[in-house]
């Protein structure tokens, strides 16, 4: 029996006449896929996190630094208690974001280092404690310069040198 298409339309691998009857085990491409138990789901490979583990530690001294040296500036202010929540949780949060987003770009830029992320993550937010601690040193230091001395109450200005 002869074709009715010509060869360069219907070669002659797809003609009817060539192939043999396929068994059950040969269908392969038109198989249903077994149903999955309900309720299951295929397990998913978790991504891998931006920093490593011991990242927690930088971030812990930075919120304690932070909660101790981080409050308002001004004495009306750090009386009242949610001016004082605000500026310790603005203050947190301005150093975690500041911290993470420059993390996660030195992340993308290294070939998603994590070692690298990490690294950049630690010494932003270890900065920012020193940032905290150093404005509350400063803040001291000019209070002190600043304190008046009456010579009623017996100081005098100058420190006496014995």
């Amino acid at each position: 029996m002869r074709s009715p298409l010509p060869e360069s339309i219907c070669p002659k691998v797809f003609r009817r006449s060539d192939r043999r009857p396929m068994s059950s085990s040969d269908d392969t491409a038109h198989s249903i896929p077994a149903p999955q138990p309900a309720g299951r789901r295929p397990k998913r490979k978790a991504k891998d996190s931006l920093l490593e583990w011991w990242a927690i530690f930088p971030a812990a001294s930075f919120v304690v630094v932070e909660a101790v040296f981080g409050g308002p500036k001004e004495p009306e202010r750090a009386n009242d208690m949610a001016n004082y929540v605000g500026f310790i949780v603005g203050g947190c949060l301005f150093g975690f974001v500041a911290s993470l987003l420059l993390a996660w770009f030195a992340y993308r830029m290294i070939r998603r280092s994590r070692l690298a992320a990490t690294l950049v993550f630690s010494l932003l937010i270890e900065f920012f404690a020193l940032v905290a601690f150093g404005n509350w040193l400063i803040e001291r230091t000019h209070r002190a310069s600043t304190r008046t001395y009456s010579p009623s109450s017996g100081q005098s200005a100058s420190p006496r040198l014995n």
